[in-house]
């Protein structure tokens, strides 16, 4: 189980949302750490952020999360309250380290009138290790799926119960799932060039064109042109069914 003990608009857009009713000018943050300062987050009403002077307006207590407005928001205002620092934070809360595991374990178990009255630390950290591997094996085997619109920049935010990905697919217009297998399951063959009739092309040699040959598909094209008594005759089909401007 993960650490993390936020709401997921936390973990994933970094912020928290309260709606104004009119009379209420305090609300209290559940951040997991606190920001420190007000810097550490910036507040937006109906989709306008607050300038720094407003922020001069608006007390924050540190110690118990509470933002203070001079005037309380109007009856059904919606505030977003979103950190600028908790980004560098995303996926740290969710492990423990080994040398924590392992000195835990010291702690408890190994020492006089204890389970274990000697030990090495190495052989500790060897047998912590092989439970970390058992556990891979045995207790990660949960599967969850998420459906997202990946934005331009190519890149998501992991869960923050991660451990390791099963499939990915991407969906088509007419929402049919297309598997996008790992490069090592993939294969780069080399792509032979067909004509209209699906035989197999060659160059004046008789080897057989490839796509990734240009200089020999230039020779055929060169001898198609020259051999045709109609150069354009299924020539412009062929370029473009192979994706091909040799012009």
């Amino acid at each position: 189980m993960p650490l993390f003990t936020g709401t997921q608009q936390q973990y994933y857009n970094n912020s928290q949302s309260f709606t104004g009713n009119g009379s209420t000018t305090a609300f209290t943050l559940t951040f997991s750490p606190l920001p420190t300062l007000i810097t550490d987050f910036k507040i937006f009403v109906n989709g306008s952020e607050l300038n720094t002077s407003l922020y001069d307006g608006t007390p924050y207590n540190a110690s118990t999360g509470v933002i203070t407005f001079d005037t309380a928001p109007v009856n059904g205002a919606s505030i977003l309250v979103r950190q600028t620092n908790f980004g560098e934070q995303t996926g740290n809360y969710q492990f423990i380290g080994i040398d924590d595991i392992i000195n835990n374990f010291i702690v408890s178990y190994v020492g006089e009138d204890k389970i274990i009255p000697k030990a090495r630390r190495a052989d500790i950290a060897f047998h912590a290790q092989r439970g970390i591997q058992e556990l891979s094996y045995d207790t990660f085997k949960s599967i969850k799926a998420q459906e997202i619109e990946i934005p331009p920049s190519l890149t998501m935010k992991l869960p923050h119960d991660y451990v390791n990905y099963v499939k990915l697919a991407w969906k088509d217009s007419s929402g049919i799932e297309h598997i996008i297998y790992p490069t090592g399951k993939t294969s780069n063959p080399t792509a032979i060039l067909q004509a209209e009739n699906f035989d197999y092309n060659f160059d004046s040699d008789g080897s057989l064109l490839v796509a990734q040959n240009s200089d020999s598909l230039r020779d055929f094209i060169n001898t198609a042109q020259t051999s045709a008594s109609d150069p354009s005759d299924g020539l412009y089909d062929f370029m473009t069914d192979a994706g091909l401007d040799l012009e």
